[in-house]
Order: C-alpha cells, then structure tokens, then sequence
C-alpha cells in the first residue's frame, strides 16, 4: 500500500515558503472558516485558550473538509 504524499513536507523540502495560522479561538465555526481560508497549515492552540479536548474534537471535525 502506497502512502499519501504529505504535500506539506514536500513544500518544506523544496524550499517553498508555507503560511499558516496559530488560533487561540475556540469556536469550531471560526476553525471552519480559517481552514478554508487557504493556508498551508493550522494550530490549533489549547494551552492558551479557552478550549478543552472535548471542544478540540468539534474544531477538528470542521477543519476536516
């Protein structure tokens, strides 16, 4: 079985800048919106924000699409 290709450490190995997003927010709907806002990458930050894991898994699942 073949894997994936990671198209982001691809990028990096290239030498192609990468833009991302660091979010504190923690609204699913606000993950929705920026991950399909078009950046390369996405963090979603727990330590310093309001989320918990059980809002982390409705913030994945609408980065998913």
């Amino acid at each position: 079985m073949e894997l994936p290709r990671n198209a982001f450490k691809h990028a990096l190995k290239a030498g192609k800048p990468q833009i991302g997003l660091w979010s504190s927010l923690s609204s699913s709907y606000t993950v929705e919106v920026i991950a399909g806002a078009g950046f390369d990458w996405l963090v979603l930050d727990l330590e310093h924000s309001s989320s918990d894991l059980e809002s982390l898994v409705g913030q994945l699942e609408a980065a998913a699409p």
